[in-house]
C-alpha cells in the first residue's frame, strides 16, 4: 500500500457545498434533506430544512467539509494500485445575522473522512460529529439541536470516463453510489431510519491533470442523484410524515489562482413523501479557499437555505441572502 500527500480543497458542502460527496452531501442529504445554513437533514412544503435555525446551523459546516460526491476531483497521477488517505477538517459556524433572541445559531463541526484509492475508483466514508456550542445540555426529545454524530455515509465511485474537450481541459462523467449507516439521534430515535442508499453520477469539464500546471485554472461540475429512504414507519415520533424518495441537481463552478480557490454551489433538492407528497428545497454557498501548505488548508464562506417556496405555497424564497437562515464559517483541514 502507498501512502501520499494530498491537498483536499474546500470548493463549496461538507467541500460541502456534503457530504458527500452531499449527496447532504450523502449521510445527510439523502435522508431527508441535508441540513442547510448550517446545518445540512426533513419538512413539510411549507417549512425550512431543517425545521430549527440552530439545527441549520448544527451540521452546516459539517456538508462543506469535503467536496461533496456531486463534484469531481482534479485526476492525480498515482503510484500503485492502492493508496490510502484521511482527510480532516475543523469547522465553526454560526448565523449571519443575530436577532438578540436567542435563535443565533453557533456550532462547532469535526469531521474525519477516510478514503481508499483502488484500481476501479474509490470507496470513501464520512464520520462528522457536529457540537452545538448554544446545547444547555437538556435531554433529547426528538426536537432540540443537541450536540450528536452525523449519520456515517459510505460512497462507492468509479474512476471517471475522460473525453477531451480544449486542453488543458477534458469532460468527465463520473457514477457513484452510496448508502448510510444511522447513528444520530433524529435518525435512530426521531425518524427511526434503518438505512439509506442512493446513486448518481457527475459531469465535469476540469483540467486534464497532464498538461503542465498553470497559475490558474476553472472546474465545473452538475451532478445528480437518486435515493430511496427506509423508515420503520411512515410518520416520526412527532407525526410527520417522512420522506421515501429524494433527488439532488448540483450545479458547482470554481476557480483556482495558485493557492486561492473561489467556488460557488447551488443544490435543488427534491423530496417525495410516503404519501406521495413533492417536497423542494435549495441549498447555496460561495467560499473562498486558501492552501497554506501541501496537507494544510483554510476557508471562509457563506451559506444559505431552506424551502423552496415561502409559507403561502406561492412565493420563491430563494434569496442570495436570508438574515433568519443565512450562515458565515470558518475551517480548517488537514490532509495525509
Amino acid at each position: 500500500m502507498q501512502k501520499t500527500l494530498k491537498v483536499t480543497l474546500l470548493v463549496v458542502p461538507v467541500v460541502a457545498l456534503v457530504s458527500l460527496f452531499h449527496a447532504e452531501a450523502f449521510a445527510t442529504s439523502i435522508n431527508g434533506v441535508k441540513p442547510v445554513a448550517s446545518n445540512k437533514t426533513a419538512t413539510t412544503s411549507t417549512q425550512k430544512y431543517p425545521t430549527t435555525t440552530i439545527q441549520q446551523a448544527q451540521m452546516a459546516q459539517s456538508q462543506k467539509v469535503m467536496m461533496k460526491a456531486d463534484q469531481i476531483e482534479k485526476e492525480e497521477k498515482t503510484v500503485g494500485p492502492t493508496q490510502f488517505e484521511i482527510a480532516l477538517q475543523i469547522s465553526r459556524g454560526t448565523s449571519l445575522y443575530d436577532h438578540k433572541d436567542g435563535s443565533r445559531s453557533d456550532s462547532m463541526d469535526y469531521l474525519a473522512m477516510p478514503q481508499m484509492k483502488l484500481s476501479f475508483g474509490s470507496v470513501k466514508g464520512k464520520i462528522v460529529y457536529s457540537q452545538n456550542l448554544r446545547d444547555d445540555g437538556n435531554t433529547y426529545d426528538g426536537t432540540a439541536a443537541a450536540s450528536d454524530f452525523g449519520d456515517i455515509s459510505l460512497t462507492v465511485a468509479k474512476n471517471p470516463y475522460k473525453w477531451m474537450w480544449s486542453g488543458p481541459y477534458v469532460i468527465t462523467l463520473t457514477p457513484f453510489a452510496s448508502g448510510v449507516i444511522p447513528v444520530s439521534k433524529n435518525s435512530l430515535k426521531r425518524d427511526e431510519l434503518k438505512t439509506a442508499i442512493s446513486a448518481g453520477a457527475s459531469f465535469g469539464i476540469i483540467p486534464d491533470g497532464i498538461s503542465p500546471e498553470t497559475d490558474c485554472f476553472w472546474s465545473f461540475a452538475i451532478g445528480i442523484t437518486a435515493g430511496r429512504n427506509f423508515h420503520t414507519y411512515d410518520t416520526d415520533i412527532n407525526g410527520k410524515v417522512l420522506n421515501r424518495y429524494s433527488s439532488n441537481q448540483t450545479l458547482n463552478i470554481s476557480y483556482n489562482y495558485k493557492d486561492f480557490s473561489f467556488g460557488v454551489e447551488f443544490i435543488n433538492k427534491t423530496r417525495w413523501t410516503y404519501q406521495g407528497n413533492v417536497k423542494s428545497a435549495f441549498e447555496h454557498s460561495q467560499e473562498i479557499g486558501y492552501n497554506v501548505t501541501d496537507n494544510v488548508s483554510v476557508a471562509v464562506g457563506h451559506s444559505n437555505g431552506g424551502s423552496a417556496l415561502k409559507a403561502n405555497g406561492v412565493d420563491s424564497n430563494l434569496e442570495l441572502v436570508n438574515e433568519n437562515d443565512s450562515s458565515v464559517y470558518g475551517t480548517l483541514g488537514l490532509s495525509f
